[in-house]
C-alpha cells in the first residue's frame, strides 16, 4: 500500500468482526502481552476518554520485548509491567499481576479486556472467571480469507453440541466465558 500513489482508488473490505464492548463499566483492567499490546492501546484511550478507570497490565519476556510504553503511558491510564525474567516492572508472567488489579476494583463494575498469546489468555479467562469478573479476549488466528467462507479462524464454543464461531466474522473479540482458547 506504501506504493499506491496518493488519489488512486482501492477497493476494501471491512471492517470485520467486532471489537472491544462499549466503555459502560467503571473500571476495566487491560492485560496484553506480545503484539496483543497493540489492539489494547486503542482501548485504552476509548476508555480513558469515556470516564473509565483503566490499568493496564503489560507483559513480555524481558525489558527490551516492551511494546508500546509511550503510547499506554500517554493514554492516562495506570501502568503495570510484568517481565518473565524481571528485567522490568514484576517478575513472572503478567497474569500473576492481575489477582490484585481485581482485588484493588469492585467486581460488578470492573471489565477484563485482554489480547495476547493462548497460554496468557487461558490463565486471564481462568481468573476472571473464578473472581465472577466480566472478561472479554481478542482471538488471533490464522485466516484464509477473512469474510467466514474457508472456516480456516474457527474457534470452539463452550455452548452445547460443540459449536464453532469464525474468528473473522464473529470475533475477534469474544466473551471469554464462550469460548476455548487454543495456541495458535
Amino acid at each position: 500500500m506504501a506504493r499506491i500513489p496518493a488519489g488512486s482508488s482501492l477497493s476494501l473490505l471491512g471492517p470485520l468482526g467486532n471489537g472491544w464492548p462499549a466503555p459502560e463499566r467503571e473500571h476495566a483492567i487491560l492485560v496484553g502481552g506480545g503484539i496483543g499490546v497493540a489492539a489494547l492501546v486503542m482501548a485504552a484511550v476509548e476508555y480513558e476518554a469515556a470516564g473509565v478507570d483503566v490499568q493496564f497490565l503489560l507483559g513480555a519476556t524481558t525489558a527490551s520485548d516492551l511494546l508500546a510504553l509511550d503510547e499506554i503511558r500517554a493514554t492516562g491510564a495506570g501502568l503495570a509491567i510484568a517481565t518473565d525474567d524481571g528485567t522490568e516492572g514484576w517478575h513472572g508472567f503478567v497474569t500473576g499481576l492481575l489477582p490484585g488489579a481485581i482485588g484493588a476494583a469492585p467486581a460488578r463494575k470492573t471489565v477484563v479486556l485482554a489480547c495476547g498469546p493462548g497460554p496468557m489468555l487461558r490463565a486471564v479467562q481462568r481468573t476472571c472467571g473464578d473472581a465472577g469478573l466480566e472478561c472479554f479476549v481478542s482471538l488471533e488466528q490464522r485466516m484464509g480469507c477473512g469474510v467466514g467462507a474457508c472456516l480456516g479462524c474457527v474457534v470452539k464454543t463452550l455452548a452445547p453440541g460443540s459449536q464453532y464461531k469464525k474468528v473473522c466474522t464473529d470475533g475477534p473479540v469474544f466473551d471469554a466465558r464462550t469460548v476455548v482458547i487454543e495456541d495458535v
